[in-house]
């Protein structure tokens, strides 16, 4: 995460990123944010194994729905 931030900072400081796009990402940062605490505090909560899978099925979701979308 540390990184991806470097890296966008970087890109939008030596103008490669669109103001329009920085404006909707400094929009969606709070998001991201209340998305990663409510991971953490949930996280002791969920079987490591059953989430396992749960990734896995939403990460072959996303790829199948990307493979539809560029095609």
């Amino acid at each position: 995460m540390i990184i991806t931030v470097v890296a966008i900072l970087t890109h939008s400081l030596s103008g490669n990123v669109p103001g329009d796009i920085l404006q909707k990402s400094l929009i969606t940062l709070p998001f991201v944010l209340v998305g990663a605490l409510a991971g953490f505090y949930l996280d002791r909560f969920i079987n490591p194994a059953v989430f396992r899978k749960i990734v896995l099925v939403l990460l072959l979701i996303l790829g199948i729905n990307l493979a539809l979308i560029w095609r």
